[in-house]
C-alpha cells in the first residue's frame, strides 16, 4: 500500500511524519487489492474570514480497486483530527472486511451444503 502525506499549512516534525506513517501502516491489511493508495492531507483552516478559530482539517482518503473511501475530520489540533479519523478510517475498513468475508463464508457455506446433499444420494 502506497502512503502519501501532504500538508498546507501544518507543519509535521519528524516523529509525527514517522509516528502518522506507522499508524496508517497497519492498515495495509485491509487492502486485499493492488495498488492500493491511502493519502492523507492535513489542512490548516484558521481564521480567514470572521470567527479566527483555530481549526485544522485531516483528510483521509482509501482507495483500494472498487473500494473508495473518504474521511474527514476538524479538531482544534491536527494530531486530535488525526486519531478520529484514523479510528473512523478503521473502523469502516473493519466494517467492510467483515462483510466481506460473512459472504464468502456463506457462499463457501452453500457450496459443502450441495457436495453433502449429493454425497448422501449415493
Amino acid at each position: 500500500m502506497k502512503i502519501n502525506i501532504f500538508t498546507q499549512g501544518v507543519e509535521l516534525n519528524p516523529k509525527e511524519r514517522s509516528d502518522v506513517e506507522g499508524k496508517l501502516a497497519k492498515l495495509d491489511k485491509f487492502a486485499a487489492e493492488e495498488p492500493a493508495t491511502l493519502d492523507a492531507h492535513f489542512i490548516d483552516e484558521s481564521g480567514q474570514g470572521r470567527k479566527n478559530g483555530c481549526d485544522q482539517t485531516v483528510h483521509l482518503n482509501f482507495l483500494a480497486g472498487k473500494e473508495r473511501i473518504f474521511i474527514e475530520e476538524t479538531r482544534n489540533h491536527h494530531l486530535k483530527a488525526f486519531a478520529f479519523a484514523y479510528k473512523r478510517l478503521k473502523r469502516t475498513l473493519e466494517k467492510n472486511h467483515r462483510k466481506n468475508v460473512d459472504r464468502f463464508r456463506r457462499i463457501r457455506g452453500s457450496v459443502e451444503r450441495i457436495f453433502s446433499l449429493i454425497r448422501r444420494k449415493r
